[in-house]
This record gives structure tokens, sequence and C-alpha cells, in this order.
């Protein structure tokens, strides 16, 4: 298929516009108050110092982080990936997660990302694994290959649907919360519903969603059908597979049961239905007849991310949306010669591939492709049709993917249909028209610039029905036929009048031949260009044959591509049949859209491969920016030269035919040296005096900074001195601007350093930075503690008491200090012990039930199930004095933190607080004889423990006499009187020193050993 140049522009843009522009995940300013934490954010606490993070999952996942007492804020946002578990560093202060695209084994093209609590808002793409996870066991790592599967040869016959799947849950999948490796056997075509919300959005039109469904269904059907016969499971959820998660949507439960069966089918095998989140403009090369690279025009301008093999995510739906394109007309584009099979119902399909809906007819005959999945029991019809033009093609009753191709007339009037029709069904889409004749025109541009960006001032004309619509300029970028050298096969360069570069590469048919050659220009990366290659092919038998039917490829005779001449990758290419040429032995310009990514080193080379069915003639490969949309003032970005440059401009017509070049010359002049000084580290405080990198960029737009210009100079003392400019290390970018380090030795602690630098441009101006300060601070903060007063002598505390925390930081000031109180000692005789200004992670129910046994003097209640682990505080904000109540031992952590991000060493402080004092009973024998010893016993409740007793009695009902004073003893011997009551009472004192009531008085009676009887008469 053949990318029609203006189309593919306009496409283009429409991606550069509305789409991000690359599926990555990207570090996120939160805003001011923070945003509510999604409902399905699943967290994860840190190990220690209390910082938890959230996860969403999903194809756009997003992390959240908190500190110590801090609100969640959003961190880190993916667009078409997958987010693994995070992973916490031992000391909790750092977090790192994988980030892998979306589709399928997209495992070997993601990154981790590391974040640091103390400064979120930067997260650092890592170029390997944090150490910290090293050493994990490989169970957890992400690269782990699905080693359970096989692949046996020949491919695997097809089969009715599998009943059910086998999911083992891989440890780094964060949507489901599973013990590592547990296999969960899923009926199939609930599987396929889970997997669609995982890998596309559930907002997106059905038609992509319906080809999703199918292409998922058909690489897990694959994955059984090829699991060994001792594998445990089929597939896992992860990326090493495809990912699953548990939650299901409407829309995607409604594409699966829509779809429910069908899988694609090459030669009558199912097929390796690899995806992947963009695959971009075009996509891999799959090795498979069916994942050969394809020109996706909607995807042009857009990264590619995974693998780029099969069915592109992003592709697909920017077909449905912008197109409305159906399910077949994606999976037929994306996995040529594929047929869509439906082996339980058979339902028919039909659907046009090629031309795509409103595009222009160019050449000399008219190919039309349709994918027809259709019981073998009846005729496909193919028709184009226009206003006194008819031409047909029946084929026989084999579904696949076929192709008309129909000599056209010199001009067709509209409208153009084509269509498709089999039994019931029918397809028609409508073309823009046919126009075969190219456009012409002319521009003037300024003499002199001191802008990089000048105008040109076109005008054009057209004589076929499209009309002008673009405008496409450039340098002097081509490759001349005399630049190719050959690989393989036939060729010879000729002198040719009619080549515009003078000669002509002239390969003869009858056998296949290839030829390579590298522009010798450096293009700017991060830019959309056409390319135009003129050639010229003899007529064949078949350029005039009335209909040509078989596989959609047929009929090629050369094939031209763009490649990368650094990585070898291919950046465009263009299919040609002798019927894409208007006239035989005729030269024409065919285009060729590419785009070179942001990290591209601009050296483009051209392939030209000649199949051997005709003759063909390269005059030269011509490469220009753009386009821009067509007006009489056109806006051109001219090359960082300085001096007098070409500048080469081309019309296009809406058709995508290009005029003939014309030429103008321009020359930049360089009035203003580098501007845009910004620093780039350190941003804030720095934390050592050992050495800094002082980081800056700098841009010039017109001749671009100079190599080795930069220079960079320190002070010590506010501005006031200076050291001398000394060279510092630079990197210089494409688009005119330098990235300069300097390395600072032997920082001092505090604000008076300045730094500065300067640089120069290629014409010799030379500018200097502001006087950015350079903020030392390698002190921590220090913390202190105060008790609102003094324990008793027993070091304790028998009224509430508070804790007031204060910190100190000379450089770059406190930024906050944090408490954990952690209860070390619970009495379990309170039901309110607890700190009162902010809630705890301990039981705070009461304990004093009536199964509880009355411990003796210095009894406790066990407390090991009560104490939270030490090493995982959790850690508040400070903000009043801390209240401590009721009965306990607490141990108070706390810290502070400086403005520079230092913590100060961790302070502690015990806190003893009784407030409950203890209770007493007495127990002693109602009565007793005269004179006779008796025992009397006491106990004491109290949840820190008894230290003594006070004991008393009263003869009668007389005063209180102490007996027995701050005794550790719980009983003692008493003798009777000789009459009347004895009383007596006990109290407690604990061992804070607080002293309890006295005890309910017990009475002893004293009885006399003989009975007074009165005498009876």
């Amino acid at each position: 298929m053949r990318v029609v140049g203006i189309e593919g522009w306009i496409v283009a843009c429409l991606c550069l516009a509305l789409l991000p522009a690359s599926a990555r995940a990207a570090a996120i300013q939160a805003p001011n108050p923070a945003p509510q934490l999604p409902s399905s954010a699943r967290a994860f606490p840190a190990p220690a110092d209390g910082a938890t993070v959230w996860l969403t999952p999903g194809p756009e996942p997003a992390l959240w982080l908190a500190a110590a007492g801090a609100a969640p804020r959003p961190v880190l946002r993916g667009q078409s990936e997958h987010f693994s578990v995070p992973r916490w560093s031992p000391d909790g202060r750092q977090v790192a997660l994988f980030a892998a695209p979306t589709g399928t084994e997209t495992a070997l093209f993601g990154r981790w990302w590391m974040i640091d609590v103390d400064s979120p808002a930067s997260p650092a793409l890592l170029a390997q694994r944090p150490d910290w996870l090293n050493a994990e066991a490989r169970v957890s790592e992400p690269f782990l290959p699905p080693s359970a599967f096989v692949t046996p040869a020949p491919s695997p016959r097809l089969l009715l649907p599998p009943a059910a799947i086998r999911v083992a849950h891989h440890p780094d999948n964060s949507c489901r919360d599973l013990p590592a490796w547990a296999v969960t056997v899923i009926p199939f075509e609930e599987y396929v519903a889970r997997v669609l919300p995982a890998e596309v959005y559930t907002t997106w039109p059905a038609a992509t969603l319906h080809a999703q469904a199918i292409a998922a269904r058909t690489f897990a059907w694959r994955k059984i059908v090829l699991a060994s016969p001792t594998a445990s499971y089929d597939v896992t959820d992860w990326v090493v597979d495809q990912v699953m998660c548990d939650k299901r949507y409407a829309s995607t439960d409604a594409a699966a049961a829509a779809t429910a069966s069908r899988y694609l089918a090459f030669n009558g095998e199912i097929i390796v239905a690899q995806y992947g989140a963009d695959g971009g403009h075009p996509t891999a090369d799959g090795g498979l007849p069916y994942l050969q690279p394809v020109l996706d025009p909607v995807s042009l301008g857009r990264p590619r991310s995974g693998h780029g093999r099969g069915l592109s995510q992003w592709g697909a739906y920017r077909w449905a949306a912008w197109r409305g394109w159906n399910t077949v007309q994606i999976l037929a584009h994306y996995y040529r010669g594929a047929q869509v099979v439906d082996p339980i119902a058979g339902a028919a399909s039909l659907s046009l591939l090629t031309p795509w809906p409103g595009t222009w007819l160019t050449g000399s005959t008219a190919y039309v492709t349709a994918h027809a999945s259709v019981a073998a029991t009846a005729t496909l019809t193919m028709t184009l049709q226009a206003p006194g033009f008819r031409a047909a093609a029946e084929f026989g009753n084999l579904p696949g993917v076929w192709t008309a191709a129909w000599p056209l007339p010199v001009a067709l009037t509209r409208p153009v249909t084509v269509t498709a029709s089999y039994a019931a069904l029918t397809h028609t889409l409508t073309l823009a028209g046919e126009d075969r004749l190219s456009p012409t025109g002319q521009f003037t541009v300024p003499a002199a610039s001191t802008s990089i960006t000048v105008t040109l001032y076109v005008t054009a004309t057209d004589s076929g029905p499209s009309g002008p619509a673009g405008v496409v300029a450039g340098g002097d970028w081509q490759a001349r036929a005399a630049d190719f050298t050959r690989q393989a096969g036939q060729g010879s360069l000729v002198a040719d009048p009619h080549a515009w570069s003078g000669q002509a590469l002239v390969i003869p048919a009858g056998g296949a031949s290839r030829w390579t050659a590298a522009f010798t220009q450096t293009l700017v990366a991060n830019q959309i260009y056409q390319a135009y290659a003129r050639l010229r092919a003899a007529s064949t038998t078949g350029a005039s044959a009335d209909v040509l039917a078989g596989p959609a490829s047929l009929q090629r005779i050369a094939r031209l591509e763009l490649f990368d001449s650094a990585t070898n990758a291919l950046l465009s290419f263009a299919d040609l049949r002798t019927g894409d040429f208007r006239a035989a032995g005729e030269y024409q310009e065919f285009t060729l859209d590419f785009w070179l990514a942001p990290t591209a080193a601009g050296r483009v080379g051209a392939r030209l491969i000649v199949d051997g069915g005709a003759e063909v003639t390269l005059d030269r490969v011509r490469v220009l920016k753009g386009p821009a949309p067509y007006s009489g003032e056109v806006a051109y970005r001219a090359m960082r030269t300085a001096g007098p440059q070409p500048v080469v401009v081309k019309i296009l017509d809406a058709a995508g035919n290009p005029s003939v070049e014309v030429t103008g010359v321009t020359q930049l002049v360089d009035t203003a040296p580098p501007t845009a000084w910004q620093i780039i580290t350190p941003t804030g405080w720095v934390t050592t005096t050992v050495a800094a990198t002082i980081v800056a960029r700098t841009l010039d737009e017109l001749t671009g900074v100079a190599a080795d210009s930069g220079q960079g100079r320190i002070s010590l003392d506010g501005g006031l001195t200076w050291s001398a400019w000394r060279p510092v290390s630079g990197t210089i970018w494409g688009d005119g601007g330098a990235e300069l380090r300097l390395t600072w030795l032997g920082l001092q602690e505090g604000e008076g350093q300045r730094v500065q630098l300067r640089a120069a441009d290629r014409a010799g101006l030379t500018s200097a930075s502001p006087e950015w300060p350079v903020r030392v601070d390698a002190t921590p903060p220090t913390v202190r503690s105060a008790l609102a007063a003094l324990p008793n002598a027993s070091g304790w505390f028998t009224a509430p008491i508070t804790v007031a925390l204060s910190a100190e930081d000379a450089t770059s000031g406190v930024a906050g200090i944090w408490y954990a109180a952690e209860l070390t000692t619970w009495t379990g005789r309170c039901s309110d012990c607890a700190i009162a200004s902010a809630p705890t992670r301990f039981p705070t129910q009461d304990h004093t039930s009536s199964n509880l046994q009355p411990p003796t003097s210095n009894l406790q209640l066990p407390t090991s199930n009560l104490q939270p682990p030490a090493s995982n505080p959790v850690w508040l904000p400070y903000t009043i004095p801390v209240a401590f109540t009721g009965e306990g031992s607490w141990r108070v952590l706390h810290r502070a933190r400086d403005r520079a991000g230092l913590h100060s060493a961790v302070g502690e402080i015990a806190v003893r607080v009784d407030t409950a004092p203890p209770t007493t009973t007495l127990t002693a024998p109602d009565s007793v004889s005269p004179g006779t010893p008796f025992t009397v016993t006491w106990a004491g409740f109290d949840g820190i423990g008894v230290a003594s007793y006070d004991v008393q009695l009263s003869y009668g009902m007389g005063g209180w006499l102490n007996t027995l004073l701050a005794t550790s003893a719980t009983q003692a011997r008493f003798t009777a009187p000789t009459s009347g009551v004895l009383r007596l009472r006990a109290r407690a004192r604990d061992l804070a020193g607080n002293v309890g009531d006295w005890s309910a008085e017990q009475r002893v009676s004293v009885v006399g050993r003989y009975v007074y009887v009165p005498l009876v008469r």
C-alpha cells in the first residue's frame, strides 16, 4: 500500500494535536489542595518511616505518595502502560516500580522509575533495577520469560474455543492481590473480558474494543494450544504475556461477548496475534507473513511504544475514531493476509480495505482490496464506479484477502465509489476522486533574516480537481542516483537528460536487485518529513490486464525504503506496482512520509529493492520538511547555518501530487547571543560540602550554541568577588541549545555562594547566565523534647502530662517536626489509655473483664501482643504539645526535617503515666474468741503494681490507729481483745506514688467462751 503524501501529513497533524506526545509515564505536579485518592487505589506501605504509596491500575495507571503524616499526592502517571507492584527500599525513603507498555510480551521494553520520599515531584528514570532489588529472587523479575511454553513445528492446527485457561499470578502484577504464582482456572471468555480493560481504555470506540478482544483471544488461545504437557499454567497475568486484572466494565464485557469465539488465522492456522500500545509509522517487522511492517499514517509523528508488532492499540483507536473503520478493517490492516474466523457461528464478514475512504486515485490503475470471511458457497464481487465508468470483478468462493486492479481512464468524474458484495453482505466506500495532475507554484523568500523562522510568499495553481493543499520546504537534502551503491543484483549508472540529477540508476527486469545510499546532510530530529523518490518504470503485460486477483501484495515491482543510518530502523517505505505510475516510461515522484524521533541522530539512508518484474529507473530521492497547510504566507524554519542557504519548495495538491520544486536563497544574520538561560540542578538546597554539579541550559535558535564554548565561575561572598572563568563540559542539542555542567568542589554551608555560566553561539556572540545562588546545608537539624513537669521521685507522672517538641536548624530552617508514640507497657486498667491529641495504633478496649484474676502486688498483664513493630512507627506531624493520660509506659520518638531535606537523628523520651490510684480489699473473720490470735489479709489492685500498704484498726467506735505503715506485707496476725468489736481497714500505695482510698472496714466481733443461760424455774 502506498501512502498518499498530503493525506498522510493531515493525519499526522491530527495525531500531534489531539494525543499526548508519547505513551510514557511522566512526573506530575499535584495541585493544591491535595486531590482525593481514587477509590480503586491499592495501598503499599513502606517497611519503615511511615510513608505509603497507592497505585491505581489499568492502561492509565497512577502512583500516589504520602510521606509520614502528609496527604497523598499524585507523583507518576502512565499512558498505555502497566505499573508493577511498587518496591520499597529497606529504609523506606525510596520506592521503585517497573513500567511496561501495554500489549503482549512487552517486559523487555519497560523501564524502572524511582521516587524519593523527600522529593516526590522529581521521579528518576533508572538505567537498571535498583540495587536493593538486585538481591531479590527471580520470582519478582519482570523480565522472566514464560518458560512453560514451547514452540513446536509446524504451527498448531485450529481448534474449537477452549473452555478455560490457567492463569498464573505474576508477583509484579499490581492489580491482583494473590500469592505469587498462584494459578487460577478461569472460563476462557471471562478471561478475555478481564484482559480488555487492562489493555485498552474502556471508553474507546466499539470497533477498537472488538478488534482488541479478537487479538487478545487469539494470543491466549495459541498459548493454550502450544502449552507444554508438563506446564502448570497457560499464561501469566503480567506483561510477559498479556495483563489481566479482576475488575470488569460494561463496554469491554460487551466487546468480548460480541466477538465470542472469533480468532485470527493465516493459511488455516491460528496466528501469533501480537499487539502493542503504539506501533508507530510504520509498524515493526515481526518476521512472519502476517506481521510485516505496515504503513500507519494515523500514527505518523508518534513514538513507538513497545515492540510495535501487529495491532497498534492507539492506531486502532485512531482508525475507528477518525476514519470510522470497523473491526475487520482494523485487524486486516495490522495482520496482513490474516482472516477473522468464527468457528462456532460461522458468521460472515465483508470489508473493503483499500483505497481508504476519502482518498484520491493518482495512478493509472485502481487497486481495490477486500477482506472476506464467508462460507465457501457464493461469489465475491468488487466494483469501482463513477459517472460514465464501471469496472467489476468476481472471485471464487474461497475466503481471504483479495485485490482487483482496473486500468483507469485519464479522468473520472465524481462521485467515485468502490463496492464489495457477497450474498446479502455489502460494503461501499466513497473516494475523493481521481487526480493525476501535478500543481505548479512559485515563492519568494527574504534575502536575509535575523530570525530562524522566515516567511515564504507562495503562489500556486492546480489543473487537477483536488486543488493546492500543502507546502513543503527544506534545504538541499537529497540522495542522487550516483550516491547509490549496489548491494546485490543488477543495475548501472547512465547519463539521462530527463533525470533532474543528470544521471539515472537503471535496474533491468528479470532479477532481484538491491541498492542503498546515505544522505550526507544531518536532518533535525523530532520533525516530520516527506521524501520524494523520482522513478520510472517500463510497461509490463500486467499493467494492461483488466482484472488481477490474488493476495493483497500482488504485482509489486519495486520497494523504496528510508531507514535510520545509525540504527538501521525502518522509517518509511513505498511498495510500487506498475499501475501506480501514471504512464509507462515517464518519471514520477512518489511520496514517503516519515518522522525522526527526538533521540534520532538525523542520519537517513535510502534503499531501493527491485523485484525484477519490470525495468525500474531511479533519478534521486529528495527530502523536505512538512508539509504545512497551503496559504500565501508560510512560516519556514531555516537551518542553523550562518551565511547563504538554499530553500527548496514544493506545492502539494489534496491528492498528494507534488509540483516541480522551486529554489530560493536566504541568509541568516545572527545578531543575538544565546538566551533562555535556565538552571536545571540544583533547584533547591545542596546537602553536601564535598562537591556539587551545576547543570544549566541555554538556547540559540539562529546559529546554535558553539561546541566547547561553555565557561563558568564561582563566588564565595555573594557575588562581590569571582573566580576566573574556566571551561565547563557541555552537550550540544539539535534544537540549537546546549547543556553545560560545572563541578564545584569544596562548598561552604550557607546562602552566600554564587555561580555563573556563559557560552557563545556559532556566530561568536557570547552571553552569560544570571548569577544563581548555590545554597548549601549539610548539617541536619536538631530536635528536642520537653516535659511540662518533672516526674516524681519514682519516675512517674500521676497526672496527665504533655510533651513539647522543638527543633533548630541554623542554615535552611526547620521544615517540620514529626513524632511517633509507642505504648511499650500497657497496664490493662483503663479503657481510655491513649494520646489525647492523636489516634494510636494500639488496642484500647477495656481489659478489666471478669475473667481476669486480680494481680498480686507486682503482676502486670502480658503486653507482647500489644507492642507495635519498633521498625515501623506511625509518624504524625507535630503541631501542639502531645498530651498523655491513663496508665502505661510510652516511648516517644521524635525527629525534624529541614528545608534542605535533611533529617535529624531520632530522639527518644520515655513517659510513664499513672493517674489512677490503686484499690484495696481487706479480709478478716466475722468473729473470734477473746484473746485468740487471728489472721487478717489484704490485697491491692493496680496496673503498674503496688509498692506498699497502710493498715489501721479501731477498738469499738474509737479512733483509727496506725498499725502498719508502708509495709509490703499482705497479711498480719492480730490478738482479739477480751470483748467488744474490732474494726480494720487498709489502703495501697502504687509504684508511681498514688495512694488509694481506704478499703471498706471489716468488723471482727469478740465472743466469750461460755454462754450464759438463765435459770428456769
